[in-house]
């Protein structure tokens, strides 16, 4: 493996070194290391094709992670509850309160629970830049016993487009 390494940065180095001399600018390089086996070592091929400085593609990359930083509107105060120990029929109620931290208005466009046990209400209609909305998931223990986890998918038109919001505890035998 060491043996590859050196030897990709020798031809790096050279490569590098006669593009200099020639006084060219070399746009459309091409590196190739081929597999060599020896008694114990085995290196791989290795090739680096269309290495160019101002390329398309960092460029595109850049243009991504700008956009990725832009999308992040609908930042919660926490994506988890844990209620702890409750009696079994015991209804809570909790509310998960985000903040639209983007530069343009967010809807929520939907709050699905993962099970019947669980009901969600939110903010409907624009949320603007800087307000604050909520989400009231209210959790009926009937008919659980032992550790719960409740999970709730928001569905939204920020980031990713969706959060998971949870909430957990243990529901204690009513007897």
């Amino acid at each position: 493996m060491k043996v590859g390494l050196a030897l990709f940065f020798v031809v790096l180095i050279y490569s590098s070194c006669r593009s200099k001399k020639s006084g060219m600018t070399n746009t459309n390089t091409s590196i190739s290391i081929e597999t060599v086996q020896t008694d114990s070592v085995v290196v791989d091929t290795l090739s680096i094709n269309d290495l160019e400085a101002d390329s398309s593609a960092l460029k595109a990359v850049e243009l991504t992670e700008e956009k990725d930083t832009i999308l992040e509107f609908m930042m919660f105060d926490t994506l988890i509850y844990e209620l702890g120990s409750i009696s079994q029929g015991t209804i809570v109620k909790q509310r998960f309160n985000f903040t639209n931290t983007g530069s343009q208005d967010i809807h929520t466009i939907n709050v699905v629970p993962d099970c019947s046990c669980t009901s969600p209400q939110w903010t409907e209609g624009a949320i603007a830049p800087g307000e604050r909305g909520s989400i009231l998931v209210t959790y009926d223990s009937k008919d659980d016993i032992g550790n719960f986890l409740k999970t709730i998918t928001v569905l939204h038109d920020s980031g990713e487009g969706f959060t998971f919001l949870e909430m957990k505890g243990f529901v204690a035998l009513k007897l």
